[in-house]
């Protein structure tokens, strides 16, 4: 007799036997007692007396806690504590000792045709996104807009002769105040994952109200933000 099959028929034997719920019960009713005399005794709800009375365990705490209520009320109607827990233990591992009769595993051609039709419609996604964007470049974000007047500088491809290009990308939420060449300040609200692409001639103005949210590249270069976490910066590109 193999190992599955003692412990199949030790599960059914544990769900033909009443659990310590049902034993509780009785025993309450033979005492003439009331769910609320329990509860007051206790020091249980009156829904947790009638969840223990049931058996029906899936609302209640952690199975450590549910040994304590049975305990507590085992030993206030006069049952064995540890008789009622063992069964407590029993009716548990009837539970989940496996899948339900008549569950099948999906065999492995099954799994094996799933995931083929997954990664189909992943290839298939991937090529209308290349469709779609045929240049390959990443769309700037549409909510990506400043607060009050200004504008997003538009991406006009490569830079112009003397053209300064600066983009600013956003690994968390913040806001930026961005001037050019001297010209009015714009705000920005930069959400994660953004980029905002700036142009200049002579020099940048930048006020991030976040130094570690925010990571720079000047015409395609690295180009450091100060460390203070947290903290709002000036950057000034060139620096004087």
């Amino acid at each position: 007799m193999t190992k599955e099959t003692n412990d199949s028929q030790a599960a059914e034997q544990a769900k033909s036997l009443p659990g310590p719920g049902r034993i509780l019960k009785a025993r309450r009713n033979e005492l003439g007692m009331t769910v609320e005399d329990v509860a007051r005794a206790t020091r249980l709800t009156n829904r947790t007396v009638l969840l223990l009375e049931a058996d029906h365990y899936d609302g209640m705490p952690a199975p450590v806690y549910v040994k304590g209520f049975i305990r507590s009320y085992a030993e206030l109607v006069g049952l064995n504590e540890d008789e009622l827990v063992r069964r407590f233990e029993e009716t548990r591992r009837a539970s989940v000792s496996g899948p339900e009769p008549g569950f099948r595993f999906p065999s492995r051609k099954r799994t094996s045709t799933i995931l083929i039709l997954v990664l189909a419609v992943a290839l298939l996604f991937w090529i209308v996104l290349l469709l779609v964007s045929p240049t390959g470049e990443e769309p700037e974000p549409s909510n990506l807009s400043p607060v009050g007047n200004g504008y997003v500088p538009p991406d006009r491809g490569a830079a112009e002769p003397h053209e300064m290009v600066l983009e600013v990308l956003a690994a968390e939420p913040t806001w930026i105040k961005v001037e050019t060449d001297g010209a009015k300040p714009v705000h920005y609200r930069l959400e994660k994952g953004q980029k905002l692409v700036l142009r200049a001639r002579a020099r940048f103005n930048l006020l991030v109200g976040d130094a570690e949210a925010v990571a720079l590249l000047l015409n395609g270069e690295h180009y450091p933000v100060p460390e203070s976490p947290g903290k709002t910066v000036n950057i000034r590109i060139p620096e004087r």
